[in-house]
């Protein structure tokens, strides 16, 4: 419910930023495994 709350409060800018937030998440993943395979080896 508080999830429809803040997007309903300024939808544009929400959305803008949850967008956002999932397109960052694909290279920081890629560069935490890349961290992760240089400390193993």
């Amino acid at each position: 419910v508080l999830v429809f709350a803040v997007v309903f409060s300024d939808p544009p800018r929400i959305l803008l930023l949850i967008f956002l937030a999932y397109a960052a998440s694909g290279p920081i993943q890629y560069l935490l495994r890349m961290r992760r395979r240089k400390s193993v080896e």
